[in-house]
């Protein structure tokens, strides 16, 4: 067989840590490689928070990542998934020096400012496809991207949820109380405080709070929680990181998604959380409305209202209409070029 037609995916990152880019990209090249047999990887720049894992290859800094991509097109035909703007730069020069040999797709994760509009007014003409995960920037990635834009919301890649060895504990531990849950990077914005500010409305007697994952807020949330330690006593449980989500939230009954930033696109969290067929609530931001109902959306801590929901059972359970089978038929339709 001709090496130079095997078809290689590449999924280009920054700095490999816990955000949506990269969850976004190891999503994508799971599902190409386990799927739909194409083989894929993902390359970033090396971090401390993060080491190599499977089919993810880290490097010192771009320039290395460079020579590692001059490789790749040299001995197979590549097609670039760009996750981020400078990666995209790099993508482009390859595209120079290798013309037709070079494909690229990207992937915007944040909301254009008029600096990224003026950069991928240019950086556009290389592109052979762009990727919109949310209705909230189709008019500005419409002009961006005339012709070669694809539609593509996040999707969650799991056909099947397993159990955690957690669960158990977590259903002991909640003595029967309903469970409030928080998944995500503990960082600014996240907010993941709120959840134990709406305990203080909601109580502890008849529902608990879960948190899963780790960040610089957990700093606040740490302190929080020893300021009211008598009222929360034997109410709330940390899980830290962990890899497979999906799994403990089987365990929660509702969910808690207190994001409020300007950047969130379309967050993962909250359809793992669909997935796991939790009772989902969140802020009345515009990217929310495209994934829960009006019932489920609230006013910035407006932790009253949430209360009074929540006991009178008026929040809605939305099954995730964005699965593998979703994203198995996007990403083959994405790969289709003349």
């Amino acid at each position: 067989m001709d090496r130079t037609k095997r078809l290689i995916c590449i999924h280009l990152l920054d700095r490999y840590r816990y955000g949506g880019a990269e969850r976004v990209a190891l999503t994508y090249q799971q599902t190409l490689s386990e799927c739909l047999g194409i083989k894929s990887a993902v390359y970033a720049i090396q971090d401390f928070e993060r080491g190599p894992e499977k089919d993810v290859y880290l490097f010192r800094n771009h320039l290395r990542m460079l020579f590692r991509l001059f490789k790749l097109i040299f001995d197979s035909k590549s097609i670039f998934f760009c996750h981020t703007t400078k990666t995209l730069f790099i993508c482009c020069l390859l595209k120079v020096l290798f013309h037709k040999k070079v494909k690229i797709i990207y992937i915007r994760h944040f909301q254009y400012t008029q600096l990224t509009r003026i950069i991928m007014s240019i950086l556009g003409l290389f592109v052979n496809k762009a990727v919109l995960i949310t209705p909230a920037e189709r008019s500005v990635a419409e002009r961006l991207f005339s012709g070669k834009l694809h539609y593509i919301n996040n999707y969650i890649n799991c056909d099947v949820v397993n159990e955690n060895e957690l669960n158990e504990k977590i259903q002991i531990w909640s003595e029967n109380r309903k469970i409030i849950a928080f998944a995500g990077g503990m960082k600014k914005g996240k907010n993941a405080v709120h959840l134990l500010e709406l305990s203080t409305v909601l109580g502890t007697r008849d529902y608990c709070y879960l948190f899963i994952g780790d960040g610089p807020e957990r700093e606040a949330v740490k302190t929080f929680h020893e300021t009211n330690k008598e009222y929360l006593q034997n109410a709330v449980f940390y899980c830290g990181f962990q890899n497979d989500v999906i799994s403990i939230l089987k365990t929660a009954n509702y969910f808690f998604f207190p994001s409020w930033n300007s950047y969130e696109m379309m967050p993962m969290v909250l359809l793992e959380a669909m997935t796991a067929k939790c009772i989902c609530f969140a802020y009345n931001m515009k990217i929310n409305s495209y994934i829960l109902p009006g019932e489920n959306l609230f006013d910035f801590k407006d932790f009253n209202s949430i209360a009074e929901s929540i006991r009178n059972k008026r929040l809605k359970l939305i099954q995730n209409p964005f699965d593998l089978h979703y994203g198995k038929s996007k990403l083959s339709d994405l790969l289709k070029f003349n």
